[in-house]
């Protein structure tokens, strides 16, 4: 059995591997933390719009 993953090359195969570890290391983003502040305050202004009138 062929213990290459990509290619007969050993040395690509290591090149390609790192990268493919590399790239699935993203620092984390804050994206989630904006999006649930703007979800609560459309929420709470609905709300507090609602009860105001």
């Amino acid at each position: 059995m062929d213990d290459n993953l990509f290619d007969e090359d050993e040395a690509l195969d290591y090149v390609l591997y790192e990268k493919m570890d590399k790239s699935d290391k993203r620092p984390p983003t804050k994206t989630g933390c904006l999006g649930s502040l703007i979800l609560f305050w459309v929420i709470g202004t609905l709300i507090g719009y609602r009860v105001l009138t």
